[in-house]
């Protein structure tokens, strides 16, 4: 595994939630929704499991790659 960048942002109220950003990778014909409805739906596989602690996600980008002119 890579390394992950690190750092304290010193704006945060201390304690507050930590943020992990993380990258999903989808084929090019896989528009916004589709991809969010994922995301969800892998989520919520693992929702009443007390292992993972994650409090919450979000959706801040979608990187669509160009297509080429018709």
């Amino acid at each position: 595994m890579k390394s992950i960048y690190s750092y304290t942002d010193s704006d945060l109220k201390p304690y507050s939630d930590n943020t992990l950003v993380v990258s999903f990778y989808f084929d090019s014909d896989v528009d916004t929704e589709t991809a969010t409805q994922q995301i969800d739906r892998l989520v919520s596989l693992v929702n009443n499991d007390d292992s993972y602690t994650f409090v919450a996600h979000e959706f801040d980008l979608f990187v669509m790659s160009p297509k080429e002119d018709e």
